[in-house]
């Protein structure tokens, strides 16, 4: 239910993390555990040396030298807020001009001061909104709403021409009693983005580091899954597709980490994604070192892929029956959490998060239901 071009082009992703420091306070932040600079990334303070960062450039250079199956290679920018080292970013930006690189930068959008001085044509930039709600959960350093804010810095990036912009957002199940005024807000920008020839959807990721019993939410999220597809008919019936990118999903697809993506901290660690960064199993899925020569870089990454893509995995049953028609399932997640024995078997254990699967199987039915009113009234 898009009109998003499919593509045959396929990139390798290197996740580099700018600084983990952060002009924000997010109350739901996953980055944030302690007082200990070791377990409160957000202490700490250390970015790459120079010596890191040419060695991190050397071993992109060796990739696209070497890109196989790949078309090209793409730089994620990852934070902390990656806007905090301008230096880094400008420095990467220049150091492969002419070739085939994609630049991703993820930013909480706060500070278009710091910002601007991102903007570069090859720059995919997705600001984190969650959209409008009451006693929003992305705070600023003094605990303050940093929400209007940001939404109005959307605007103003948004007059920008040639502006690559994308916006993503976090749904904390405490809030779902909000998820229909977010819709709205979200529906609002849409129009805003479509002004500016830019394509706008809402693809909330469901809080999934908040391990607690989430079915004390599960009958509001009920009701608001239902109030937002009853506005999702009216905004097809106009638009030929649906704002809420869950409907219509495909399940069971797997996430890439470890195979196709590689991170590396400020520390120079390499790991399979930004995420295994913050996992208590965090040494298991340290891959590398930037520090590593180029030889033993590559061969590490590959043995680590050879893992997971060799693995045997089996779509477990209760995957197959299950009626969701769309589900997130973070691997690095699963590895930490699952009680399995190997690092493969709990890296595709897809049915240790029973408190998402809930959510996913609820909306599923929903959207089953959904997809056969669009295809009556010659909407699908």
């Amino acid at each position: 239910m898009d009109d998003f071009t499919p593509t045959t082009e396929r990139y390798y992703t290197f996740e580099i993390t700018t600084t983990q420091q952060c002009n924000l306070g997010c109350s739901y932040c996953f980055e944030g555990c302690g007082d200990d600079p070791k377990e409160n990334y957000k202490l700490n303070d250390l970015l790459l040396t120079p010596e890191q960062t040419k060695l991190t450039k050397e071993k992109i250079h060796h990739k696209l030298q070497n890109l196989g199956e790949y078309t090209g290679v793409k730089i994620d920018f990852w934070g902390g807020e990656p806007t905090l080292n301008k230096p880094l970013i400008k420095d990467f930006l220049e150091e492969f001009k002419g070739l085939p690189v994609r630049y991703h930068m993820y930013t909480n959008g706060y500070d278009l001061r710091e910002l601007k001085d991102m903007l570069d044509e090859r720059v995919q930039i997705q600001v984190s909104y969650d959209g409008l709600m009451e006693n929003p959960l992305r705070l600023t350093l003094t605990g303050k709403d940093s929400t209007h804010r940001v939404r109005a810095n959307i605007l103003k990036l948004l007059e920008i021409p040639g502006i690559n912009l994308h916006l993503k957002a976090t749904l904390v199940p405490e809030y779902f009693k909000y998820l229909d005024k977010i819709w709205d807000d979200y529906e609002d920008l849409y129009y805003k983005f479509k002004e500016k020839g830019l394509q706008l959807s809402y693809s909330p990721t469901i809080d999934y580091y908040d391990h607690k019993d989430q079915g004390a939410y599960m009958e509001m999220y009920k009701k608001k899954i239902v109030a937002i597809t009853k506005k999702e008919i009216k905004f097809a019936e106009k638009n030929g597709h649906t704002l809420f990118s869950w409907y219509g999903g495909v399940k069971g697809s797997q996430c890439a980490a470890g195979q196709s993506i590689t991170a590396i901290t400020v520390e120079g660690n390499v790991l399979a994604c930004h995420g295994a960064i913050y996992q208590d199993n965090r040494e298991e899925l340290h891959i590398a070192n930037i520090e590593d020569s180029n030889e033993e870089f590559f061969t590490k990454l590959a043995t680590f892929k050879d893992k997971l893509t060799n693995h045997a995995y089996e779509t477990p049953d209760p995957c197959i029956t299950c009626p969701a028609t769309t589900c997130v399932k973070c691997p690095a997640l699963k590895s930490d959490i699952s009680k399995k024995n190997s690092l493969e078997e709990r890296w595709f254990d897809d049915t240790n998060q029973p408190q998402m699967c809930s959510y996913f199987q609820y909306f599923g039915k929903v959207d089953r239901a959904f997809q056969e009113l669009l295809i009556e009234r010659n909407l699908k």
